[in-house]
C-alpha cells in the first residue's frame, strides 16, 4: 500500500480509503477481522480483507499474512515510465486505412 503511517494518514484525510463502503475520515478509526478496506492509489484500487493482526510492528512479508487481496486484476494501460502501452505494429494496409480516416497521404 504506502510505506509510512503519515503517508496512510494523508490517504485518509484525502478521503481515499473506505471501509465495507463507508468512508473514513480519521486515521485512527478502529478495524476488526473481517472488514473490507477500500484504497485508492495513484495507479490502482486495492481491495483487502482485513484477516488478522500481529502484536508487534514487522516487515512487509509479516504484514501481507494480516489481510487478503480482494483487488480486481489490473490490466496496464501505461508502461512504468508512462507512456502509453503499444499494440503491435501496424502493417501496410493499417497505415493507409489510418492515412485515409484522418485524410493526409501517406509520403
Amino acid at each position: 500500500m504506502v510505506k509510512t503511517r503519515s503517508l496512510a494518514a494523508g490517504l485518509v484525510a484525502g478521503g481515499h480509503v473506505r471501509v465495507d463502503g463507508d468512508r473514513v475520515t480519521k486515521p485512527a478509526r478502529l478495524v476488526v477481522v473481517g472488514e473490507t478496506l477500500t484504497i485508492v492509489l495513484d495507479h490502482a484500487v486495492r481491495v483487502l480483507e482485513v484477516a488478522g493482526f500481529t502484536e508487534r510492528r514487522g516487515s512487509a512479508s509479516v504484514a501481507a499474512e494480516t489481510y487478503i487481496d480482494r483487488s480486481p486484476p489490473v490490466t496496464p494501460s501505461r508502461e512504468p515510465d508512462g507512456s502509453p502501452v503499444a499494440g503491435p505494429r501496424p502493417d501496410r494496409r493499417q497505415r493507409r486505412a489510418s492515412a485515409a480516416i484522418r485524410g493526409k497521404p501517406l509520403n
